[in-house]
């Protein structure tokens, strides 16, 4: 059982907490302040990554993959429990961003809860006993902070950061968890949070790889406060002994399971082309000389969350004795020797300063990641930031009242800060003009804005920023192909292979790019060139469609309507709603003579696609090839869809009549004429159904 709250508080205290009652509404507040500042950022648009790990990832297109094997693809490996949350998010939201930053919403109002749990039991153990009569504030505002802080956007409102805000979730509720179990007085109890605890370790270390900090944030907790405990049984010793070990073992275990080649890279210093300056190679040891200067930029980001920038422009540096990272090195060895000089004093800061290290310092160390420096990986760390921040405001500011207001305003400017930030995430336009205007000489934002321009059709603006994105790291693939696509649709088809050959030429394994030279050869009507292009596309990576898309066609137009069949086969296999390919195939079946085949996709179109039109017109193919019932379906559905959509009343009014049906068909008709008043289609179609079931009524009855 958790040691009880003192009865030592101050008036004040007493006072307050009685009038307020502020534990008791914290769980409405904090829901209605995180939806304050995060309300501008549901209907923000997919960003950078979100286009490999969502939209087009084959892999989240299904709920259940049939095999393992597709569920290890695309990434996912030691993150498919995040991916399968994209997936839920796909099979009920397809590409409807709603949903997505909804779900990113909840974990994060979730997390929220969580950090005030974790202040509130790291404050029931013994060594915190002065600041028990402070519990509830420290909490409620360690949360609250945590909650609006400005640079959460980073794991909140940029969708595919679910990772960090999710392994956050899973990695505090693990510890909560031991913690429980560890201050609880019976076996059963104990027994029951520890297995918990494990399972939610489980779910944080396949979500993300900094879940494999745990074991050390756990064993960190246990002999900072809670090794001397009070009343604490041998059995709970034990239990812990046990947990801590399977926490290592899983380590070890998941280590053997997936290659993350950490031991590799470090024994032979791996190389890698820096994402963070352009032109650049670091190294694991060049990496770990910049993340001294780095994690000092986050605690600054954390004091003061101004200039924040989704891509930094961060040059790396190659020797430890450069006097930025000495400098830098000094300031966070002084941070770690002065929680160690104030532990007995104050353990609890001491505790925060701790989890500040040790959370980030996977991403933060000597295993090198291409890109330097990024906002999110601040998420769970900032957990410690918080705590230690509260505590410190507690020992600092003596009086209760202006400790109060104080937070207070410091909540409110981070709320204000965040809803600001927030804007900045509507759309591509808005986030890489801002990264623009702070990184000018990163090739990667001029890129990005630029395909931003291209997207809304300004070719001009386009073409600037990417020239500039050359002009800066020459070895810009990327820009050479979208320059490529803008001749492309410009139809200056020899400028367009000129930039793909550019860009192939920088890396020869761009599936996209050899499927650009395929379309450009398409154009040309050089249709054996084409089908070059799209079979080394096809070679080089499975699960790209278009490639095998436009391999369908051109076997269509060869007559090879069985290769066809394959290609089109292939693509619904990893895009089960991919509308062309489906209503491509259906076609191809029904020519073929493949009726049960054809059945099937249009099942697959039932269940996949919600496009008025496809919906419409497939039907209208069944229709003609007398599968009635499943005309029938397709139309129905298509209504559901769109009562307005004229064509659907006007093809299943014909369906109907065909089928002898005049009065269903003529209600159809009339109520698709409410719609478009006056249609003449319809008004023709009204008046020939009702002559045809006139005479079906006059009609002598045959004996």
């Amino acid at each position: 059982m958790l040691i009880p709250i003192g009865q030592e508080k101050d008036n004040i205290v007493k006072q307050f907490l009685k009038t307020v009652k502020l534990e008791k509404i914290f769980f409405l507040f904090i829901f209605l302040l995180g939806w304050i500042i995060y309300s501008n950022t549901f209907n923000s648009s997919f960003h950078f990554d979100d286009q490999i790990f969502i939209v087009n990832n084959p892999s989240i297109r299904t709920l259940f993959p049939s095999k393992i094997l597709d569920i290890l693809a695309f990434g996912e490996k030691n993150r498919f429990i995040a991916f399968r949350t994209f997936a839920l998010n796909y099979h009920f939201h397809k590409l409807d961003v709603f949903g997505y930053h909804m779900i990113n919403f909840m974990i994060h109002l979730i997390t929220s809860v969580l950090v005030w749990w974790f202040v509130r039991l790291l404050l029931s153990t013994f060594r915190c006993e002065k600041l028990r009569p402070y519990a509830s504030t420290i909490a409620i505002f360690t949360a609250l902070l945590f909650v609006a802080h400005p640079v959460q956007t980073g794991a909140v409102t940029y969708i595919t950061q679910r990772f960090a805000s999710l392994v956050a979730l899973f990695y505090l509720l693990c510890v909560c968890l031991y913690v429980k179990g560890r201050c609880s007085e019976t076996r059963l109890i104990a027994s029951l949070h520890f297995c918990g605890a494990i399972v939610a370790g489980m779910l944080a270390m396949f979500t993300k790889e900094n879940a494999f900090t745990l074991p050390f944030a756990i064993l960190m907790i246990e002999f900072c406060l809670l090794r001397q405990k009070i009343h604490t049984k041998k059995v709970n010793m034990k239990l812990c002994g046990v947990f801590v070990l399977c926490a290592l073992l899983f380590v070890l275990i998941l280590q053997s399971l997936f290659p993350f080649d950490w031991w590799y890279h470090i024994l032979f210093n791996s190389k890698g082309l820096s994402e963070s300056h352009d032109n650049e190679i670091i190294t694991n040891w060049t990496y770990f000389f910049t993340q001294f200067r780095v994690i000092v930029a986050y605690l600054k980001l954390l004091f003061f969350p101004i200039g924040q920038n989704f891509d930094y422009d961060i040059a790396a540096s190659h020797s430890f004795f450069e006097w930025p990272v000495l400098g830098c090195f000094f300031i966070l060895l002084g941070i770690i020797i002065y929680a160690l000089k104030i532990f007995q004093r104050y353990p609890l800061v001491s505790v925060g300063i701790f989890w500040f290290f040790i959370t980030l310092s996977l991403e933060s160390s000597i295993f090198r990641i291409d890109n330097l420096m990024y906002e999110h990986r601040l998420y769970l760390p900032s957990v410690g930031f918080f705590l230690a921040f509260c505590v410190g405001c507690h020992r600092l500011i003596g009086n209760y009242k202006i400790r109060i207001v104080f937070l207070s305003l410091i909540v409110g400017v981070f709320s204000l800060l965040t809803y600001q930030r927030n804007k900045v995430w509507e759309n591509d336009m808005t986030l890489w003009q801002d990264v623009v205007k702070k990184s000018p000489h990163k090739s990667r934002a001029h890129m990005s804005l630029g395909e931003a321009y291209m997207r809304q059709g300004d070719d001009m603006q386009a073409v600037t920023h990417f020239n500039k994105a050359i002009e800066l790291h020459p070895n810009d693939d990327a820009s050479y192909n979208n320059l490529g696509l803008i001749d492309l649709k410009n139809k200056q088809y020899d400028e367009a292979l000129s930039n793909f050959k550019k860009a192939l030429s920088i890396n020869p394994d761009l599936v996209f790019v050899n499927n650009n030279v395929g379309v450009c050869y398409l154009m040309k009507g050089d249709l054996d060139k084409a089908e070059q292009a799209f079979l080394r596309a096809i070679e080089e990576e499975f699960g790209y469609r278009k490639p095998y898309y436009y391999l369908a066609n051109i076997y269509v137009s060869q007559g090879k309507k069985q290769k066809a069949i394959e290609m089109y086969k292939k693509v619904i296999r990893n895009y089960p709603d991919d509308t062309e390919s489906l209503f491509a195939l259906v076609n191809l079946y029904f020519d073929e003579k493949y009726s049960t085949e054809a059945l099937q996709i249009g099942h697959l179109i039932l269940k996949n696609v919600n496009d008025v039109s496809i919906l419409t017109n497939t039907g209208s193919i069944f229709a003609q090839n007398q599968q009635h019932s499943m005309a029938y379906e397709l139309y129905t559905k298509a209504l559901k869809k769109d009562s307005g959509y004229k064509s659907v009343y006007l093809e299943l009014g014909k369906l109907l009549g065909n089928r002898g049906r005049f009065s269903e068909a003529i209600s159809v008709w009339e109520k698709g004429l409410r719609i478009t008043p006056g249609d003449k289609v319809l008004q023709d179609h009204i008046r020939q159904g009702k002559a045809l079931l006139e005479n079906s009524l006059t009609s002598p009855v045959s004996p």
